[in-house]
């Protein structure tokens, strides 16, 4: 066998030696580094899930937070309905008690005037009555002149009493209608100041309606949000649970792939 027969034997047999000695300690070595490669890959799945779960949780916690400004908002509002609500409803009970005084000064008027009616109409009753009575005895003075003296003059001077009670109660009647006129015109002054009142106090009322209203729509789409808010507020905290347990299952991971590293 020649030199060069020699040396490709030689060759081959390394070659052999090689695949029967190496691929042994190939697969021995693949075997001792597999669990480090399957952790080192769990690790990163892991970490890649993390960071994705931290995205999720920075726009949960965004959410929760305008959510948050928005009820606060809100509840602020309904504060302020509720001041509004109760000056509409003070501004209510002082009408109501405007008119329930100009009722009852009306109701005081009328009394007034129809009890100066009557007196006025009693004295215009007895005054005509006084006149005729005293037309009466006039005509009956005449005639009696003619004949007696002293009995004209004692009726004379009974007309002049008569004609003293006339003036003086016309005097009554001209004052009682005076009061009357004064009173009636009190009464058209206070009924024009009733209607405004009640024109006032329908429109304080529908602007408390719309103020009720306005908070009972408040007031639902508050316990809407509050009910959100609260969904929300349970997802980030599960999603954070999550989190704590993924970093804790990632440092495991690392230091169970450094322990095996290190033997």
């Amino acid at each position: 066998m020649n030199n060069t027969s020699r040396y490709g034997l030689i060759l081959i047999l390394l070659a052999l030696l090689k695949r029967v000695v190496v691929k042994p300690l190939f697969f021995v070595s693949l075997f001792l580094i597999w669990p480090l490669i399957t952790t080192a890959n769990l690790i990163s799945d892991n970490k890649v899930k993390l960071q994705d779960l931290l995205s999720n949780i920075a726009e949960k916690e965004k959410n929760v937070k305008q959510q948050q400004a928005e009820r606060n908002h809100l509840v602020e509002k309904l504060k302020n309905q509720e001041k509004n609500i109760a000056a509409a409803e003070r501004a209510l009970h002082e009408t109501r008690k405007k008119l329930s005084q100009l009722t009852k000064e009306l109701t005081q008027l009328n009394e007034n005037i129809s009890r100066l009616q009557q007196q006025k109409q009693l004295h215009e009753t007895l005054l005509a009555k006084q006149l005729d009575a005293a037309f009466r005895l006039g005509q009956q003075k005449g005639i009696e002149l003619l004949f007696k003296c002293e009995q004209g003059q004692r009726e004379e001077r009974i007309l002049a009493y008569y004609s003293y009670l006339n003036a003086a109660r016309e005097q009554t009647i001209i004052k009682l209608q005076q009061t009357t006129t004064l009173l009636a015109e009190q009464k058209q002054q206070k009924q024009q100041t009733q209607l405004a009142q009640k024109k006032n106090l329908a429109k304080q009322d529908q602007e408390k309606k719309t103020l009720d209203s306005a908070q009972d729509a408040r007031k639902k789409t508050l316990l809407s949000l509050e009910s959100t808010l609260k969904a929300e507020q349970k997802s980030l905290a599960v999603m954070k649970r999550s989190e704590t347990l993924l970093r804790s299952k990632i440092a495991r991971a690392e230091r169970e792939a450094k322990a095996r590293a290190e033997r």
